[in-house]
């Protein structure tokens, strides 16, 4: 499980989505909070940067991408944050614990890549995960779960301090071309953005391709076919997963460019 939270190069924006979530974690009230969007939208990154400035008492940040059983989950998050294990491996037990040690102090919990402990069809893998955050939405206090993911569980239905996180704004997007480097008039960078809805993940990695083999020219994106995606998509039935599609086919053409040497 890693423990660390990402890094935040390149961080810019996002002003009324950490205003709206910045609300809620201040709200002694509200003990569980969640951020939902496309993979690569800027969740994790967005997560991290509220866990650098907010104030608690304590602090974890739990990536469970890696699918850790509920044991190792627990018992780490008690160790870390001060609290005793008293009976090693009794699940009833660890999350008693774990309550317990969450509702001595005011502590900040963040469960990032929620999805991976999800079924298809949005049910539990691990029946103890499901325990735990049923018990805590029923009596959790003090602190606060901030969890990222991909899709809402079922459990978190009628949850209200629910944050669906979409792409950077135009003038953001456009931005965060510029300070990667991207060659082009503001305007252009801005509608360029627009054209992949603002998805960070995409403009980092359409950057990066424009930086190694169009120096730094977004006019090279036209090799990419992305202004012309919709279209694309559409013809090859991929419009279903649109951004998903785009990063392949950025991928594609990266490799596509490499020799066999590298």
């Amino acid at each position: 499980m890693i423990t660390t939270p990402p890094n935040l190069n390149n961080w810019l924006g996002r002003k009324e989505e950490i205003s709206q979530l910045q609300t809620w974690l201040c709200d002694t009230t509200v003990n569980l909070i969640g951020i939902q969007g496309l993979g690569g939208v800027g969740k994790s990154a967005l997560a991290a940067y509220l866990y650098k400035h907010i104030e608690f008492s304590d602090k974890f940040w739990a990536d469970i991408s890696q699918k850790p059983d509920f044991v190792v989950f627990a018992e780490k998050v008690i160790t870390a944050l001060g609290g005793q294990v008293t009976k090693q491996g009794d699940i009833d037990e660890l999350i008693n614990n774990l309550l317990t040690c969450l509702s001595q102090r005011r502590c900040l919990l963040v469960v990032d890549n929620l999805e991976t402990l999800l079924t298809q069809s949005r049910q539990w893998r691990d029946s103890a995960y499901e325990k735990f955050f049923n018990r805590w939405l029923q009596q959790g206090s003090h602190s606060t779960l901030l969890l990222t993911t991909q899709e809402k569980p079922i459990l978190f239905q009628t949850q209200l301090c629910w944050y669906l996180l979409q792409g950077m704004n135009i003038s953001d997007g456009g931005l965060l071309l510029q300070q990667l480097g991207i060659q082009e008039t503001i305007a252009r960078l801005r509608q360029f953005s627009q054209t992949v809805d603002g998805h960070p993940l995409t403009l980092q990695l359409v950057a990066g391709y424009l930086r190694e083999y169009c120096n730094s020219q977004l006019s090279g994106a036209q090799e990419l076919g992305l202004e012309q995606f919709e279209l694309v998509a559409e013809a090859q039935g991929l419009h279903r997963d649109k951004q998903d599609a785009r990063l392949s086919l950025i991928l594609q053409q990266h490799f596509q460019r490499l020799s066999p040497v590298q």
